[in-house]
């Protein structure tokens, strides 16, 4: 049975376990002693399985297909093997699918012509690489729709052609800048606050989002799904600005010294921006924004430029608050912890940080209100909650910050994030 380019482990073992009328679930369990195998509840569709070189050697023989075109085909086949005191003998692990870079389901019809059989895949997915040109598909993420089992997700882009021509400029990105794939989850993340803004001057996307729905009468349309495939074209040419080193050093040539704090401190770059998605009334309508990824590149930006720190992938950061799904996964070489630890500790965290803010929010608000500003001295305490070094975090996290929280603070005071320096000086006088 031949692997597909770029097939998750799991998926080829569930299309290998289809042949013999079973589950990939009775296939692990068959082959492996309890002993040598996670349970199965860790087991999903959109996850992962890493075998060890006996387990690989025993599927190789039953797929009748040479270890060596497995591992050229299956990018996980031997990146991972699995540790801890195992039996003698094959050994599986499982990891999900927020602890492994992102799929998505392969082209129905591009598997139905490798396979002669019309049965779901699952492929390891680069932002480049969820367009089929050759069926003109749309192919969302697992992140994106977690049912992959069918085809019925899988968007037509026949009335989108601008979207089909935006692949070639893509590929062509990356193949020119060193930091094209980098920077392009940057920019899905500026276009994502945009689209959310819903602005009435943006027309170019609602007519983009109506072809779509024609083109895919009978599709269930996920909202991350439709939107990545309406801007896509406009993300892969924001993602070549950003990874221009020439704008890249005109955000230091705009500002100077001064550390840029609104889209308006740049002007050349937005203007540029403006330009290059033909939207000439965006850079009046960016020129006042203090917050969001956008914001956020800006100042990274300056500050590698300006030397005040090295240049590294802390430029291409993208907040949490601010990552889209497809952006999410993370490196297949580094599964550590399984799918119900890392959900727990990531949601005991989110409420860990939510209760934080709401305390120290109650308290900023109730210090304006006495006050009439935030200009909360550093070592400044309340019933036992530092809100001085409260406020002053959240300053730190800048632009970053989530923008409903940066909105609470700016309804209680609109210069909690940089006060006016002779307004600081007269409030403490």
């Amino acid at each position: 049975m031949r692997p597909l380019p770029r097939e998750t482990t799991l998926s080829f073992v569930e299309r290998l376990a289809s042949r013999f009328g079973v589950s990939a679930a009775d296939v692990i369990t068959e082959f492996f002693a309890f002993g040598n195998r996670k349970s199965m509840d860790s087991l999903k569709p959109d996850g992962e399985v890493y075998f060890n070189a006996d387990a690989r050697a025993r599927f190789a023989a039953l797929s009748r297909v040479p270890q060596e075109h497995l591992h050229r085909a299956l990018p996980a086949w031997t990146r991972f093997e699995p540790e801890g005191r195992y039996d003698t003998g094959p050994a599986v692990t499982f990891h999900s699918a927020s602890s492994i870079e992102p799929t998505g389901g392969a082209c129905t019809r591009c598997t139905a012509a490798r396979t002669g059989r019309t049965e779901p895949a699952h492929l390891y997915m680069a932002a480049h690489q969820r367009l089929c040109v050759r069926h003109q598909m749309w192919l969302p993420g697992t992140q994106d729709v977690p049912d992959q089992n069918s085809g019925r997700n899988q968007l037509s882009l026949a009335q989108l052609p601008e979207t089909v021509q935006a692949r070639g400029r893509h590929t062509a990105l990356l193949r020119r800048r060193e930091n094209a794939a980098d920077a392009y989850p940057v920019a899905q993340a500026i276009i994502a606050t945009w689209w959310d803004a819903a602005r009435p001057q943006e027309t170019a996307w609602a007519q983009r989002l109506e072809s779509l729905a024609r083109a895919n009468p009978a599709a269930e349309l996920s909202p991350h799904a439709a939107r990545d495939a309406v801007t896509y074209p406009d993300t892969v040419t924001l993602a070549g600005l950003l990874a221009s080193p020439f704008w890249q050093h005109q955000v230091l040539a705009d500002t100077g010294t001064h550390r840029p704090h609104v889209a308006a401190d740049t002007p050349s770059f937005i203007h540029e921006l403006a330009l290059r998605l033909r939207r000439p009334w965006l850079a009046s309508v960016l020129a006042d924004s203090d917050s969001g990824p956008l914001i956020a590149w800006l100042q990274a930006c300056w500050r590698s430029r300006a030397g005040e720190r090295e240049r590294t992938v802390s430029m291409w950061r993208v907040a949490p608050a601010y990552r889209t799904p497809a952006s999410a996964g993370s490196n297949p070489d580094r599964p550590s912890r399984t799918e119900g630890t890392a959900d727990k500790a990531d949601a005991d965290a989110d409420a860990d940080n939510a209760q934080g803010f709401a305390r120290g929010l109650a308290l900023a608000r109730a210090f304006a209100a006495e006050h009439g500003h935030l200009c909360i001295p550093y070592r400044h305490e309340k019933d036992g909650f530092q809100l001085g070094l409260w406020l002053s975090n959240q300053r730190a996290t800048g632009p970053q910050l989530p923008p409903e929280r940066s909105r609470a603070l700016s309804d209680l005071d609109p210069w909690w994030m940089g006060a006016d320096p002779m307004r600081v000086l007269s409030i403490r006088r």
